[in-house]
């Protein structure tokens, strides 16, 4: 059985179930529009200019937003394209920042970006969703051992769960897994 706090989530509608889960997808993609409507998509309440600036100076969108002359009227190109993939991650981490959501599921964040901009999103992730139910799917081993519990997977079943330093005594996959990516000379 799964819970949410001392709920089932048999007993939760889909769409509030929906609206409790915030995502941040692999590859950040985007629609086109302008900023405005991009990084309030899908939220189902006004948003004032005063919030999304606020909300884009916790995830750094904000260094952005600074540089584009229109500000929030700023056009999107179509799948994001006239953004780098760090600043279409900042999006979306700003709209994530909005929704407010309790749990929050994130898909390789990270994957399609460089070291450096992959290591900022990282820590503004640990510091914006710090006291939200975090949910990190990624083959980036140096981002999952930041989390109290990993579950590692492998042909789609469950072959190992605890902490890093656990695991890595405990699950030979995960012990492998590290050594393949030079992990563990880190612990």
């Amino acid at each position: 059985q799964i819970f949410i706090g001392d709920t089932n989530i048999r007993d939760i509608s889909l769409g509030e179930f929906r609206q409790n889960i915030a995502y941040v997808q692999q590859g950040a993609e985007v629609f086109s529009g302008t900023l405005r409507d991009v990084i309030t998509y899908g939220i189902d309440r006004d948003i004032m200019d005063d919030e999304i600036k606020a909300a884009a100076e916790k995830t750094g969108f904000d260094e952005y937003l600074k540089l584009c002359r229109d500000g929030l009227d700023t056009e999107v190109k179509s799948g994001g394209m006239s953004m780098s993939g760090g600043q279409r991650q900042g999006l979306v981490l700003t709209r994530e920042v909005l929704r407010d959501c309790n749990i929050i599921l994130m898909d390789e964040p990270t994957s399609a970006l460089d070291v450096q901009v992959s290591s900022k999103i990282q820590e503004t992730m640990d510091k914006l969703f710090a006291d939200k139910t975090r949910i990190l799917i990624t083959h980036d081993l140096s981002f999952a051992r930041r989390y109290d519990h990993i579950i590692v997977m492998e042909d789609g079943n469950m072959v190992g769960d605890g902490t890093h330093d656990t695991l890595l005594s405990t699950c030979d996959v995960y012990r492998k897994m590290n050594a393949q990516t030079g992990e563990e000379a880190a612990v």
